[in-house]
């Protein structure tokens, strides 16, 4: 069940987090070997979901609105219709109203913020963005409320049929306090937004780690405060079920931290030992663009066909000059247009500016294959949204030999390395995230510190560089408990990487896109893993193996011993 909360977790990399209860069960598919992109069809049905657009990103208007008074008006109107005698055509026709108002409000959120993103130093531009976000988060808990009170009326059954049993399906949750729920979210995004202006200021790094900290604190408190309006003691838990549609609780992922610390951690030190991660290939922006057209076509002919409509659309944004830009990767629903902006603002140029592109366009590809842009929406599995993306990343390894000029055994040591510090550094976020939002004491900028080295240390210190290191992590900011779905992503993509190496590339393509087409909102993790023959992150053996083959791999590459 998808909570009103996560709104304001729209910048998402893979989209928006805004809705309720899942779709009705769909049957797995079969394997038959060979899979087309549109071979596994989405099973959610939405008689009212927006049609694909062809517009291009910059024909979409900047938002404009200042309130949503005829929202309101609408949404009251239909609560006073409940008590009425025939007035189940008008019910009907404020509906459609209400759902493009709200598609609309949505769309505008979205656009805001990554126009904001583009330019940051634009006062105007972060105001409009705050604007639209508090709109937002107004006009979908106030949406939620007035149609949680339209199904419990007597035209329950009728409105039912109207609007579609999956839709009907995502308001299935309890009722709480809009306007509560609403002032929680407007200022959780304020402390994201200036978050993110501290990032990007000329503070001294202290004051502005110390800030940051305090920063933290605050949404902790928030966030706590809008699990408990859902009736949740333990915030871990809302955010693992609610927000990211988790099979697992956050007890049950302790044994995932402790096998990783069994055996990631100490193949990462040792792979530390010999290797910095630094890496001497050069690639920029324009020229991530250009590789993409080259080989997505020896991949699939369907990803190249989806990549085409991409860039005809500028729906894609990747630069390496970040003086004005946010500096962050994302994919982003924009839900009037059925459809998705791929963000890539990292400064690397290096290796890393095409394997950001590449991870961001696997979300793409995820979300025009599998994404439902309704008002109301099923919740993503991100720990499955992030396979998705991190598993393109592993196509690319056999092509860089071509890619890059000379030596290329640096680079795929680093894009190796790279895969197990984040499934390391995705359980150690998500451990001390769970230690400080269960601290029963009074959290300090101190505190919060301790914790988050403390845990550090227990994960052996891996990509920690000193006091405060936890506040550079965007993630933890934005998006609570996200981290941990990177880790067991990138250890189902590290799977499809050995599978190559053992039953041939083909297979693991065949594989990947088999996973693609089943999508990250319709299944489980568990049930995506078991259909395309994988173990995943809950395989305390693949894990195991998994470190020494990528440790002999790297030893391999440097011509180490």
């Amino acid at each position: 069940m998808k909570k009103a909360l996560c709104l304001l977790l729209s910048c998402l990399m893979i989209g928006s987090l805004a809705c309720c209860a899942g779709p009705r069960s769909a049957q797995m598919p079969q394997s038959t070997g060979e899979f087309s992109l549109y071979g596994i069809p989405t099973v959610f049905e939405d008689p009212f979901a927006p049609q694909p657009s062809e517009l291009s990103f910059s024909e979409i208007s900047d938002p404009v609105r200042t309130d949503i008074e005829p929202l309101k008006t609408a949404l009251a109107r239909m609560e006073s219709l409940c008590a009425e005698k025939n007035a189940l055509a008008d019910l009907q026709e404020l509906y459609r109203f209400c759902y493009n108002e709200v598609v609309d409000i949505k769309t505008e959120a979205s656009v805001a913020s990554i126009r904001y993103d583009m330019d940051t130093q634009s006062p105007e531009r972060m105001e409009t963005s705050l604007r639209a976000a508090a709109l937002q988060a107004e006009a979908v808990t106030l949406y939620e409320s007035t149609m949680k009170k339209v199904l419990a009326s007597s035209y329950a059954k009728q409105m039912i049929r109207f609007i579609g049993p999956d839709v009907a399906a995502l308001f299935e949750t309890p009722e709480v306090d809009p306007v509560r729920l609403a002032e929680l979210l407007t200022r959780e995004d304020a402390c994201i937004k200036e978050y993110n202006r501290l990032r990007s200021g000329s503070l001294p790094e202290e004051e502005r780690k110390l800030r940051m900290a305090e920063l933290y604190i605050g949404l902790v408190e928030v966030r706590r405060e809008i699990a408990a309006i859902y009736g949740y003691e333990n915030a871990a838990e809302y955010y693992y079920k609610e927000a990211y549609s988790r099979e697992y609780s956050p007890e049950e992922a302790a044994a995932f931290h402790a096998n990783v610390k069994e055996y990631i951690v100490p193949a990462v030190q040792r792979i530390n030992r010999i290797f910095t991660g630094r890496t001497d290939a050069v690639m920029r922006a324009e020229q991530t663009l250009s590789v993409l057209e080259t080989y997505l076509p020896q991949i699939s002919p369907e990803m190249a066909e989806l990549y085409a409509q991409l860039t005809e659309r500028d729906m894609i944004f990747v630069t390496d000059d970040c003086n004005a830009s946010r500096g962050a990767g994302y994919t982003m629903k924009l839900y009037r247009q059925a459809g998705a902006l791929v963000y890539n603002g990292s400064p690397h140029r290096n290796y890393r500016t095409l394997t950001d592109t590449v991870h961001e366009f696997g979300h793409y590809c995820d979300i025009r294959l599998n994404g439902i842009f309704s008002a109301q929406a099923p919740v993503w599995k991100y720990d499955l949204a992030e396979v998705c993306s991190s598993g393109l990343e592993v196509l690319f390894y056999d092509y860089y030999d071509e890619i890059f000029s000379g030596e290329t055994g640096d680079e795929k040591a680093a894009l190796l390395k790279g895969f197990l510090e984040l499934i390391v550094s995705g359980c150690l976020y998500d451990e001390a995230q769970q230690r400080v939002f269960a601290y029963e004491g009074e959290l300090t900028p101190d505190v919060v510190n301790a914790i988050f080295l403390f845990t550090a240390a227990e994960y052996g210190f891996i990509s920690v560089s000193g006091d405060y290191f936890w506040t550079a992590n965007l993630h933890n900011y934005r998006y609570p408990f996200y981290y941990l779905s990177y880790a067991a992503a990138y250890a189902a993509s590290s799977e499809l990487w050995m599978m190559a190496r053992t039953e041939g590339r083909q297979a693991a393509v065949d594989t990947y896109l088999q996973l693609l087409s089943m999508g990250s909102f319709e299944y489980s993790y568990s049930q995506v893993m078991e259909a395309c023959g994988m173990q995943g992150f809950a395989s305390e053996e693949m894990l195991s193996r998994l470190a020494r083959t990528v440790e002999e791999e790297v030893a391999l590459l440097l011509g180490k011993n």
